[in-house]
């Protein structure tokens, strides 16, 4: 993750090195943020703040003020081009290209009061001002589902897990017994998304066994759920059932989508957050409960 102030240094080095030309493939201007991005949002470190409104981008970044429609008018100056991507319902991307090298400023809506910024690789969260906060552990998630996990800051275009309010299935086998499926033993916090997609990618789409019934499944307007890694499942009975949050039923067990070997997979008992592995087809009474990514 780069650090904010390598950001603001990317971004004014970018700006004012060379001459400044505007490309306006979308006049009038070159700059047409959509309806639900126009006002201003801030980091929670008080570096960033972004303005939007319907024809023009000013972003202020420790106390220096860069308005991009007044960088446009000064075409005289500047080699660098400004231009707007085509925005949508969640995503709106402008980009600026000097000296052969393209900035991709990328804010991606994660609820009404939150968006992702992104530029490079590292992305921070900007809240829009005065909305009250952003998400917490236990609280709802933007398709929700329960916030599970927090790793406190963004990587990988994720910061947070939440989970399905609810379970997707009361019995179900693991699917694929006597098949090993390389590139679904992970374990750790991070891997349920990319064990979920090695999985579905050598069984098939499919509701019928774990991993495909979550990977089919669209709730809360989102389409990307996964079956959670073991230790993903920990956090959840950890974070969740432990509080009494996220209505699991005593007495179950539920499927990791950590496979052990070509027989056996991972679960996790929420009775008492124990975990172990058993035969894929064995425990066709083992619990399903999705989660996402955000």
């Amino acid at each position: 993750m780069i650090h904010r102030s390598i950001i603001k240094a990317v971004i004014i080095t970018s700006i004012f090195a060379g001459m400044v030309s505007c490309d306006l493939f979308y006049p009038p201007s070159p700059f047409s943020p959509p309806d639900w991005i126009i006002g201003t949002w801030s980091d929670s470190f008080d570096i960033n703040a972004y303005t939007f409104s319907s024809d023009n981008i000013v972003f202020i970044t420790s106390g220096i003020t860069i308005d991009y429609k007044e960088l446009c008018r000064q075409s005289a100056r500047s080699g660098d081009i400004y231009s707007d991507l085509e925005p949508n319902d969640h995503t709106y991307i402008f980009q600026m290209s000097s000296g052969g090298v393209t900035l991709q400023y990328i804010f991606e809506k994660t609820s009404t009061t939150t968006l992702n910024y992104s530029i490079g690789a590292s992305t921070i969260e900007l809240i829009k001002d005065g909305a009250s906060g952003g998400y917490t552990l236990r609280g709802t998630g933007p398709a929700g589902g329960y916030i599970f996990y927090d790793k406190g800051y963004y990587s990988d275009g994720w910061r947070y897990l939440e989970a399905a309010p609810n379970d997707q299935s009361l019995e179900i086998s693991w699917g694929g017994e006597g098949t090993a499926i390389p590139g679904a033993d992970g374990t750790v916090v991070g891997t349920g998304k990319q064990n979920t997609t090695e999985i579905v990618a050598q069984l098939g789409s499919s509701d019928s066994y774990a991993a495909g019934i979550c990977d089919s499944l669209i709730l809360g307007g989102y389409s990307d759920w996964f079956l959670p890694s073991r230790d993903e499942l920990l956090e959840m009975y950890n974070n969740l059932k432990l509080y009494g949050i996220g209505n699991f039923p005593d007495g179950y067990i539920w499927w990791s989508s950590s496979e052990y070997n070509s027989t056996m997979s991972w679960f996790v008992r929420f009775e008492d957050g124990a975990s172990a592995y058993v035969g894929k087809a064995g425990y066709s009474v083992c619990h399903v409960r999705a989660a996402r990514s955000f």
